[in-house]
């Protein structure tokens, strides 16, 4: 077995440029609608490790102004990390969970609510479930 490359053919012929196989305007755009569908955080390293060293559960949503002006509710699916001690072994399971959370009407546009030893648990310990709710920006 030879470690070079093999001699099969591409798809490109060695004729065609890099502007024959670039992508066309369109498809660019496409590609920009699509990434601009989704939401990501930016959050530093430390940040992040917090988070996931905490037992709190933070679950981001998105509602309309009109939706966190006027008080609602929105059923939230997630899952909950149990970690158990039994004969001296660490056992983790997850536990998937479907709560509905009600807020009262708020000017802001944002707010936290916060569920006491809903998160997930580590033994005796609980962590709290806190829900975020933001107004949808149009970028």
């Amino acid at each position: 077995m030879s470690d070079y490359p093999s001699n099969k053919p591409n798809n490109h012929s060695p004729t065609e440029s890099i502007d024959d196989i670039s992508p066309s305007v369109e498809e660019l755009s496409d590609l920009d609608s699509f990434c601009e569908s989704f939401e990501f955080d930016d959050i530093s390293f430390e940040h992040w490790a917090d988070i996931n060293q905490s037992l709190d559960l933070i679950i981001s949503r998105t509602v309309s102004k009109q939706e966190l002006e006027q008080g609602g509710k929105l059923e939230v699916s997630f899952s909950r990390k149990i970690k158990e001690i039994s004969q001296n072994r660490q056992k983790v399971s997850k536990m998937s969970v479907k709560r509905t959370v009600e807020w009262n009407p708020s000017k802001k546009n944002e707010i936290r609510l916060v569920f006491q030893r809903e998160g997930d648990f580590d033994c005796e310990k609980r962590g709290n479930l806190i829900i975020h709710l933001q107004v949808k920006t149009n970028v």
